[in-house]
């Protein structure tokens, strides 16, 4: 019930491949400076998301964040987008010092339905 996935660079490109590949394993997951094509998101997404990118990052545009944003609010989506002003590729570094991250994401749990 508490599988979560968590990646940054590639692991945050990876992580927005696989919950959209595979919705149904993950209760949530965060994706730090990763880009998808948020057209891969087609139906309202049932695996909430936390993104984090900054502006300044010159390895993985933050537009790829923005744009997975934006289609997911526009699906319905529990989505949740922090952007950085500054800190290049590093977004991860002061977001995993928050109580507020952590919190968040163990406060989901795949719900299981009796049959």
């Amino acid at each position: 019930k508490r599988i979560y996935i968590v990646g940054h660079s590639r692991g945050g490109i990876g992580t927005l491949d696989m919950i959209a590949s595979h919705p149904d394993i993950f209760a949530a997951a965060i994706s730090f400076c990763g880009t998808i094509n948020p057209n891969r998101f087609t139906t309202n997404h049932e695996v909430p998301l936390m993104l984090y990118h900054n502006v300044d990052d010159n390895i993985i545009t933050v537009e790829g964040s923005r744009q997975t944003y934006q289609r997911l609010l526009q699906l319905g989506s529990e989505v949740v987008y922090n952007e950085g002003a500054s800190g290049g590729h590093i977004c991860w570094n002061d977001a995993v010092k928050t109580p507020e991250m952590m919190d968040w994401l163990c406060s989901h749990s795949i719900q299981q339905t009796e049959e």
